[in-house]
């Protein structure tokens, strides 16, 4: 009976398409080389590499870790390793559920690629007034509807079907790894093919804090073709319903079921930490991590380390216009 009541849950059915699809003739995908995962890797600490591995490996896999262990740096590592595996006019997809997180999930991937001198045609997809607020010529330079003369969906009127139309013939022709958010990887849906494209390879960013509805749609685009790889940290604050209807099943993400559902080879927890300090991290697993061993800093610490482990805590934020004391000028 409890294997009947959680097989339509969404976990279920990602687990059956690990099964469907090894029926299912996966054109969009090949074996990458060794060579080209080995030269994407050769920076990474052992847990990140062994996610990167499991995403070759499995179809659907799991990455989870705190705040400053590398999680993002790990995906632009593991999209570049699966460049290698695009054939056919394929892509890959890096979404998430906000705009600022897609952004950070570009930047770092753009600087990954130009560090391991890989020749990729990236776009970031979306509505321009919300892509790259903060930086007009990045959005000049990779929002696919600005280079379509769009500044804005909100005047389209009905002239935004045609234009997602456009942008669509332009992924995987002109696109190898695509950007956006959640709710608008829906738009790669061709009603007449009746299918998403050669989506390759999905990599959902902050799964832990997007719904899980949410998640799947997204993950719809590589059901019968691809692989999922669903990042975040199950610790941090999930996704709140305003609506006091909802069940604790309705509540939990999708990457909180398949954590608990997927074997142990398809999923990798980063203990590492590169960007907190130690005084910050012994609260973190005093309250929160308490499972997580930390190894140690792979990075110097900040040069106020030592007065912030003396005081226990993080100093006092100074109010904007007042003057320093010469205790204050570390």
């Amino acid at each position: 009976a409890a294997a009947t009541s959680s097989a339509g849950t969404p976990a279920a059915f990602a687990l059956r398409t690990n099964r469907l699809r090894r029926h299912h003739h996966t054109a969009s995908l090949r074996m990458a080389s060794p060579m080209a995962i080995h030269r994407c890797i050769v920076d990474l600490n052992p847990q990140q590499v062994q996610a990167v591995l499991n995403s070759h490996a499995n179809l659907v896999s799991v990455l989870q870790g705190p705040p400053g262990t590398g999680k993002t740096t790990t995906l632009a590592h593991l999209v570049a390793s699966h460049l290698d595996c695009l054939q056919g006019g394929a892509f890959i997809v890096v979404c998430a559920h906000t705009h600022a997180a897609v952004d950070v999930a570009f930047r770092r991937c753009r600087d990954v690629f130009k560090r391991l001198d890989l020749q990729v045609n990236i776009s970031r997809l979306g509505d321009p007034m919300c892509c790259f607020r903060h930086d007009t010529s990045l959005r000049r330079a990779h929002c696919a509807s600005t280079g379509l003369h769009v500044h804005g969906f909100r005047h389209l009127g009905r002239r935004k079907r045609a234009h997602l139309d456009a942008v669509r013939q332009l992924v995987g022709t002109k696109f190898q790894v695509v950007f956006r958010t959640n709710s608008y990887v829906t738009h790669l849906y061709d009603p007449a093919a009746q299918n998403y494209g050669p989506a390759a390879h999905v990599v959902s960013d902050e799964s832990s804090q997007a719904t899980r509805w949410s998640t799947l749609g997204a993950a719809a685009a590589v059901r019968l073709a691809g692989r999922l790889v669903l990042i975040g940290d199950q610790d941090q604050l999930g996704p709140v319903y305003k609506s006091d209807t909802s069940n604790d099943a309705a509540a939990r993400t999708l990457m909180d079921e398949l954590f608990a559902r997927l074997p142990a080879e398809a999923k990798v927890t980063l203990s590492v930490q590169y960007r907190s300090h130690p005084a910050v991290m012994r609260y973190a697993t005093g309250y929160i991590y308490r499972d997580l061993v930390w190894p140690g800093m792979r990075q110097p610490h900040h040069p106020w380390g030592h007065r912030l482990a003396a005081a226990g805590g993080l100093p006092a934020r100074r109010r904007r216009g007042a003057r320093r004391t010469s205790r204050q000028r570390w």
